[in-house]
């Protein structure tokens, strides 16, 4: 999707932070770790005061559907109670990003998610609709975008399986929410984008690797959590990821530039 986005706007110097959480929910729940949920959204939303962003995408809803109806309205208010929490805590990052920045507002960006393709799917589906709309109706109430994956999917099913097992993306998924990524921008992927893009993707991966040691290593309890007392003294090295980050980001956009070239 990354690539996909960037290679869509090559003429645009566009930074991406992935803060994805595997088996997360609107309640920070994966991200907890040792502590409490609330402790992890606090977490969450202190990096993303870091960060400093202008667009914020949001994709919940997967997990949450499992509940059914009478999860329905706690997850919708809480998805609200994201919404602004993301959006104050990316304006307030850093007094120098927050000045420069006073007279904006954080672009949100909704993200419905994509159909099960189980073999209880229409069960499955049949719930995951109803978080969709959720997301929409919230989307529309804060005034944020929706990419609307779930529509998307359900449309393109009938030709082709996007999953490895029903749940999780195949490579031909990604391409598809990759495509669908670029439209609900506004734009068109370059013609035999999957077939040109492996370094270019690589390349993000790259970069995404190095982020996702930034601001998750593998010893963060020693480092940041309740056994800081004992490493915690490293944690100063975590910056120094920052400018490996930085240049495999130029990296990515000398790539593109080069694509556009034998374009």
């Amino acid at each position: 999707v990354e690539s996909a986005l960037v290679a869509a706007h090559p003429g645009a110097t566009i930074r991406f932070r992935n803060l994805g959480w595997s088996g997360d929910t609107v309640w920070a729940e994966s991200r907890g770790v040792f502590d409490a949920p609330a402790k992890g959204y606090d977490r969450m939303l202190a990096l993303l005061g870091e960060l400093a962003p202008t667009v914020v995408f949001i994709a919940y809803g997967r997990n949450e559907s499992e509940q059914g109806e009478s999860g329905l309205e706690a997850f919708k208010a809480q998805l609200a109670k994201l919404c602004d929490d993301v959006r104050a805590s990316a304006v307030a990052g850093g007094e120098a990003a927050a000045a420069a920045r006073a007279h904006e507002s954080v672009r949100l960006v909704l993200v419905t998610p994509t159909p099960f393709e189980t073999i209880d799917a229409e069960a499955r589906n049949a719930r995951l609709a109803l978080y969709a709309a959720a997301i929409r109706e919230v989307a529309a109430a804060k005034r944020a975008a929706v990419v609307d994956l779930f529509a998307g999917f359900a449309r393109e099913a009938p030709k082709k399986r996007f999953t490895t097992n029903g749940v999780h993306l195949s490579d031909a998924g990604y391409a598809e929410a990759a495509r669908q990524f670029v439209e609900a921008a506004g734009a068109t992927l370059p013609e035999r984008f999957v077939e040109q893009s492996a370094d270019l993707r690589r390349r993000v991966v790259d970069k995404n690797t190095l982020f996702f040691h930034r601001w998750r290593p593998a010893n963060e309890t020693y480092l940041f959590l309740f056994r800081k007392h004992e490493q915690g003294n490293n944690a100063a090295e975590m910056p120094k990821f920052d400018p490996l980050v930085e240049e495999a980001e130029k990296k990515i956009r000398e790539s593109v530039g080069q694509s556009e070239k034998r374009g």
